[in-house]
């Protein structure tokens, strides 16, 4: 059915393993391009230690710096379920580092940058659905199969795999195929409106970083999608 087997596994993969990677790997860079396209931060580092911790917290962490010894000068908060902000450069705030305990948001002020939290969990939960049908159809279908349903496929492959599928190979239909249809579409459309896009990373302006929860399961089209820890930089 597929032109390579993981004998250990028992695990077929119609791009082959080392493509494959290169594909998520390649989905990865959409991923990171589509954000930077579509979600801005808006705000300074400044206003987004602000927004995370109350004025008389702000003047305490100044009064105890110098007199206390931080144990990392990056702290970890809680934003949203499964989200968290890493705020490092402490010493230069001239602040103690403060715990995660002493985050009470102000969300009238952070309102703009929750949006683009928000935009941005979108955007990788979509990455993770177009990675959950192109590892289903690799698994289970021929190249030719991979091709006709998720056409846009081989343009994720760069070209030093894509010689060998040139070669003509039997279409085999995938079983099971119709149940993830309806995600093989929605993801298909969702990789060639990222191929539009100019390649591009992320700008890390604030110097920070989004870390989002990996093992987070979600319905996609009636599909269980998993996401896959996903750290940002902004």
């Amino acid at each position: 059915m597929a032109r390579y087997r993981n004998k250990q596994l028992g695990e077929r993969s119609a791009l082959g393993y080392a493509a494959r990677a290169d594909v998520m790997k390649k989905l990865n860079e959409l991923r990171d391009s589509t954000i930077t396209a579509m979600v801005t931060f808006d705000v300074t580092p400044d206003q987004v230690v602000e927004f995370l911790l109350p004025e008389d917290t702000r003047r305490i962490l100044r009064e105890a710096y110098g007199m206390v010894a931080s144990s990392s000068n990056y702290g970890h908060f809680d934003l949203a379920p499964h989200v968290q902000l890493r705020v490092g450069e402490w010493y230069e705030r001239n602040m103690a580092t403060p715990s995660g305990d002493a985050v009470k948001i102000d969300y009238a002020k952070a309102a703009s940058f929750m949006t683009a939290v928000t935009d941005m969990a979108r955007i990788i939960d979509d990455f993770a659905a177009v990675r959950a049908a192109i590892m289903w159809l690799d698994r289970n279908s021929s190249i030719n199969a991979l091709r006709y349903y998720f056409p846009s496929v081989l343009s994720l492959v760069p070209d030093k795999h894509r010689v060998p599928y040139e070669l003509s190979e039997r279409f085999v239909q995938p079983q099971g195929v119709a149940a993830y249809v309806p995600l093989i579409r929605e993801t298909a459309g969702i990789v060639a409106s990222a191929l539009l896009l100019p390649e591009a990373e992320i700008p890390a302006t604030l110097d920070m970083q989004l870390q989002f929860a990996g093992r987070i399961e979600f319905m996609r089209q009636g599909v269980n999608i998993e996401r896959e820890a996903t750290y940002i930089n902004i």
